[in-house]
């Protein structure tokens, strides 16, 4: 690909729009990451931490319970037992509310593990078989069978109670183990996600380094010199002044530098050329301005020959109309002495024909003066 032939505009959308792909792209990885390690966060403080904070609840509960059926064997006083007694009811009530949300977060979140199911089952098993004899050594307590109740606890629950903080202690160790895995699978999505940002982030800044540095080479290229430069030589030729230095790099022949140049070249021969046109038009004008003065003197001359020519012409025509005057005289006497002299018509003849010739002579001369006169 030549950036060379390239526009501007489109050569910096290429390069922008690369380092924008790579930075989309590292958005996308780091938001990518981000989430999964979200997510595992999210599986260790609202679903391990929570479950594991309910099986301890019930475990704790186990164990309050079996504290209080042991006071109300030990102790004599009714108000004492009293007391032991609002604590099993608390202590229950607590079991079976974390016993449900538990059950409720293994039945409803889809990431819970088989064996969290099989546990949880196991437990309320458990429970359904220790639960009454709470209530058995509780009334044996309140009976005053203290015996009973201790050889019932000793004895008949203490093996199911083993089995049952066993089975609760197994699924608080399922959940820490399941924490201390989302938290390996947490610092390997940290390390991935840093791995990928780091190597995309540099291809990123190498892909902007190599897009700004192929685009101000092929611009600089083009301009071949900076903005700056041609912008001050394209202000001096605007000016006027065709003397300025231009100086391409060496075999520059394509570039704004170089037309520069040229234009400054064929601009001075331009100009130069006009200056010598100029000088010979000067010197052709103050020929044509002698000649023209030549010929207004001429003009005044003929002009003045011309008055003369008129004058001469006037005075011809009065001899002319002189002359026509003395032909018509001349006529009227000829046609007295036609009747007067009949005998002479060979003399009259030849004096009418005299006098025709001198009429015809007269009306060439009357042409002749319409001429002059137009």
């Amino acid at each position: 690909m030549n950036l060379t032939h390239m526009k501007v505009a489109n050569r910096l959308a290429i390069g922008f729009g690369l380092v924008a792909c790579l930075l989309a792209l590292l958005i996308f990885l780091g938001l990518s990451r981000m989430a999964q390690i979200k997510e595992r966060m999210d599986e260790i403080t609202m679903v391990n931490t929570v479950q594991s904070k309910l099986a301890a609840a019930m475990d704790s509960s186990i164990a309050e319970r079996s504290l209080a059926l042991r006071n109300m064997i030990l102790l004599k006083d009714a108000d004492e037992l009293q007391i032991e007694v609002k604590r099993l009811a608390v202590q229950e009530k607590k079991y079976a509310d974390a016993e449900q949300k538990l059950s409720a977060m293994f039945a409803s979140l889809a990431g819970t593990a088989p064996e969290e199911k099989e546990l949880i089952e196991k437990i309320r098993q458990s429970s359904i078989v220790g639960t009454p004899y709470f209530a058995r050594a509780q009334a044996l307590a309140v009976d005053k069978k203290p015996d009973e109740a201790y050889q019932l606890l000793r004895f008949e629950f203490r093996p199911i109670q083993k089995k049952w903080w066993d089975l609760l202690r197994e699924l608080n160790a399922l959940e820490e183990t399941q924490n201390t895995q989302a938290m390996q699978d947490a610092e390997k999505a940290y390390a991935s996600a840093r791995v990928l940002m780091l190597v995309f982030g540099s291809l990123a800044l190498l892909v902007s380094a190599i897009a700004a540095v192929a685009i101000t080479r092929s611009v600089v290229g083009q301009l071949g010199c900076e903005p700056d430069e041609a912008a001050e030589i394209a202000a001096q030729i605007a000016a006027g002044n065709l003397t300025c230095t231009i100086e391409p790099k060496h075999n520059d022949c394509s570039s704004l530098l170089f037309a520069m140049r040229s234009m400054r070249d064929s601009l001075a021969a331009i100009v130069s050329q006009v200056h010598v046109s100029t000088e010979t038009m000067a010197t052709a004008s103050g020929q044509i301005a002698a000649g023209n003065l030549d010929l207004s003197s001429r003009t005044e001359q003929q002009a003045s020959s011309l008055e003369e020519t008129a004058s001469s012409m006037e005075e011809l025509t009065s001899t002319v109309r002189q002359n026509a005057d003395h032909a018509s005289q001349a006529n009227g006497l000829a046609q007295s002495a036609s009747e007067v002299a009949g005998q002479g018509g060979a003399v009259v003849s030849q004096v009418v024909q005299t006098m025709a010739s001198i009429n015809a002579s007269s009306n060439k001369i009357v042409d002749i003066i319409a001429v002059i006169d137009g």
